[in-house]
C-alpha cells in the first residue's frame, strides 16, 4: 500500500517521478513558458483542468519577472538574475504540482474503477470501499469478464484488443460448457491475466516511448497473445473430455441394448 493510494509505493514513486520530472524539465528548458501545457496534459489524463488555469495565472506572474530579467540581461546588468528566475520557475511549478500530487495519484488510480467527471472531487477511500463491496457481490466469473472488458476498452492497439475480445469470448464459452471446471480455470488464469492487462494499459497511458517501455509492452502483448492460445487449449481439452464421456456412455448404452437383445 502506498502513501496516497491502495497501490504499491513503487507505482506511486514511478508516477510521481514522471509527473514532477516532466513538469520540472519543461519548466527549466522553456523558462516556465510551456509548463502550463505540460500540466494540462497530465490534468487531462485524470480529467482535471483547474490545474491548467491556476498554472496559467502563475505563468503570467512569472512572465513579468522573466521579461524584467531579460531587460536586465539586455542592459548587461547581470545574467545571474535570468538564471535565478529560470530556477525559480522550476521550483514554483514543481512545488505547485507537489501540493496536488496526492489528488493526482488518487484520480489516476480511480480511473481504473470509475469514469471520472471533470473537476469533480472524489473521496478515494469511499470509492475504493464501495467498489470492493460491489465486487464481493459479483461472482468471480462475472468479475473476470467485467475486468477484461474494462481493460480492453482502454487499449488502443487493435491487435491486442482483438486478442482480449477473443479471451472474453472463450471465457464465456468455457463458463457455459462447464461451470464447475470453469472455477479451476479462473484459479489458473484469472489474476495473472488481469495483472498483465492492467500493467499493459498503465504503460500504454504513460506517454513514454523509451526502449524499456516498448520492450515491456511487446512482452506483455506476447503474453496476451499466448493467453489466447492457452484459453483455446483449455476449451479444446474440455470438448475432448466431453467427447470421451459421451463416447463412453454411448458404448455402455449399446452394450446394454445388446445384452437385452434389443439390438
Amino acid at each position: 500500500m502506498g502513501w496516497f493510494t491502495k497501490r504499491s509505493k513503487s507505482w506511486e514513486v514511478k508516477n510521481t517521478v514522471l509527473l514532477l520530472g516532466v513538469v520540472g524539465s519543461v519548466s527549466f528548458i522553456s523558462f516556465g513558458v510551456l509548463t502550463p501545457i505540460a500540466i494540462a496534459i497530465f490534468g487531462n489524463i485524470v480529467n482535471v483542468n483547474r490545474w491548467f488555469w491556476k498554472s496559467c495565472m502563475i505563468a503570467l506572474v512569472y512572465l513579468f519577472f522573466l521579461i524584467l530579467a531579460l531587460f536586465f540581461l539586455v542592459a548587461d546588468v547581470s545574467s545571474t538574475y535570468v538564471l535565478a528566475v529560470n530556477f525559480l520557475s522550476f521550483y514554483i511549478y514543481v512545488v505547485y504540482m507537489s501540493l496536488d500530487l496526492g489528488e493526482y495519484l488518487q484520480r489516476l488510480d480511480l480511473q481504473n474503477y470509475i469514469t471520472l467527471e471533470k473537476n469533480k472531487d472524489y473521496n478515494y477511500d469511499a470509492v475504493i470501499s464501495q467498489f470492493n463491496q460491489v465486487q464481493e457481490d459479483i461472482s468471480p466469473k462475472d468479475r473476470f469478464i467485467a475486468k477484461l472488458t474494462f481493460w480492453r476498452d482502454q487499449i488502443s492497439n487493435a491487435k491486442v484488443v482483438e486478442n482480449v475480445s477473443e479471451l472474453i469470448r472463450l471465457t464465456e464459452i468455457i463458463i457455459a460448457k462447464d461451470e464447475s471446471r470453469a472455477d479451476l480455470f479462473f484459479v489458473r488464469h484469472g489474476s495473472t491475466i488481469e495483472n498483465v492487462l492492467q500493467q499493459y494499459v498503465e504503460l500504454d497511458q504513460t506517454y513514454i516511448a523509451n526502449a524499456s517501455v516498448i520492450s515491456t509492452k511487446e512482452n506483455l502483448e506476447h503474453v496476451i497473445a499466448q493467453s489466447k492460445v492457452v484459453f483455446e487449449n483449455e476449451l479444446s481439452n474440455m470438448i475432448e473430455t466431453e467427447a470421451l464421456q459421451v463416447d463412453g456412455e454411448a458404448s455402455v448404452y449399446i452394450s446394454v441394448l445388446k445384452g437385452r437383445g434389443i439390438l
